[in-house]
């Protein structure tokens, strides 16, 4: 039975890229595409319907007295800035129904928002989005789910080997055409989660807008 666990991904791009059993491409390699295969995905999956991804409210962190709050920051430290759109809250009683607006209670600035007209808030504040993962490793699992759509990862990583001319250009172009066929299945999985109707109440229009990659 496939777990798709960080070690399961690594035989299945192994497979897939057909790479040998002695290879001078190392494990360590291979995870750092698996991490760019997952936020390959990620991106593929914010544009279209962000809501699967979201975190639970997080509060905010301010350093300047509540003149601008910022994300947190990811594994390597980094400075969060978050995937798709996101909310911001001034109380987890307010969520989802009332967000404060963007350039009217606050400027986005990418790793932060700020207070308009040097204001200061003295609050707490919540942000609703698509959280930076950590990146794939031998020791950190993938952050999608479910866990049967992690093969998205992989052929995004093994389309990201190619394109760096460590594959046959067939190999490449059969990759990408599985990621054709499966990416917008799982999207409209996605999108139906809690829609009446499930995959039905998908027109093939709505499929054919998905596989070109444009927005329903």
């Amino acid at each position: 039975m496939s777990t798709y666990d960080n070690a399961d991904l690594l035989l299945r791009f192994n497979a897939l890229a057909a790479r040998p059993s002695s290879d001078e491409y190392t494990d360590a390699d291979k995870y750092a595409l698996l991490a760019t295969g997952q936020m390959k995905v990620i991106q593929e999956i914010a544009v279209r319907y962000p809501d699967c991804l979201y975190q639970a409210p997080t509060a905010m962190s301010t350093s300047d007295g509540g003149a601008t709050y910022t994300f947190g920051t990811d594994s390597n430290g980094y400075a969060v800035m978050p995937y798709g759109h996101v909310g911001i809250y001034s109380s987890l009683s307010n969520v989802p129904d009332n967000p404060w607006v963007a350039g009217v209670d606050y400027l986005d600035e990418g790793t932060l928002i700020r207070l308009p007209n040097n204001r200061t808030y003295s609050g707490t504040l919540y942000w609703r989005g698509i959280p930076t993962p950590s990146d794939i490793s031998a020791s950190i699992q993938p952050a999608i789910r479910p866990a049967p759509a992690r093969v998205l990862i992989v052929y995004k990583a093994v389309e990201e080997f190619g394109l760096r001319g460590g594959l046959n250009p067939e190999v490449t172009t059969a990759v990408q055409a599985l990621w054709s066929r499966e990416f917008p299945l799982w999207m409209a999985n996605w999108r139906s989660h809690f829609r009446k109707g499930g995959m039905l109440s998908y027109s093939t229009y709505d499929l054919a807008v998905l596989r070109n990659g444009g927005l329903p």
